[in-house]
């Protein structure tokens, strides 16, 4: 993705978060579906199967650089470092700092 390549992955773990809306997510164990998502890929014409490409890198660049997983770790410590000392869960707040983090990079 960050090669500007449009992704074909199953749907484990992150892969839907990852892959986003810039290529293909098929379900699990599913041979024929996964190798009908490649194909359809390939078959694409160039110009969209390049603005897919785009599109995964520029994904790759907004939420998962350097600079978002930096200020996404310094707002997640930043709230548990303040939640610590008031004594409550960090776990919710964290998240939603996170996504506000990926948020404001978007």
């Amino acid at each position: 993705m960050a090669c500007e390549v449009p992704c074909v992955a199953t749907d484990a773990g992150a892969s839907r978060e990852l892959v986003d809306n810039t290529g293909m997510i098929v379900p699990v164990r599913d041979a024929d579906r996964l190798a009908a998502a490649v194909i359809d890929l390939l078959n694409l014409p160039t110009a969209e199967r390049q603005k897919c490409g785009a599109r995964a890198r520029e994904h790759v660049v907004r939420c998962f650089s350097l600079k978002a997983i930096t200020q996404a770790y310094e707002a997640f410590y930043t709230d548990a470092a303040l939640s610590g000392s008031r004594g409550r869960s960090t776990t919710n707040n964290s998240l939603e700092k996170e996504r506000s983090v990926n948020e404001r990079v978007q």
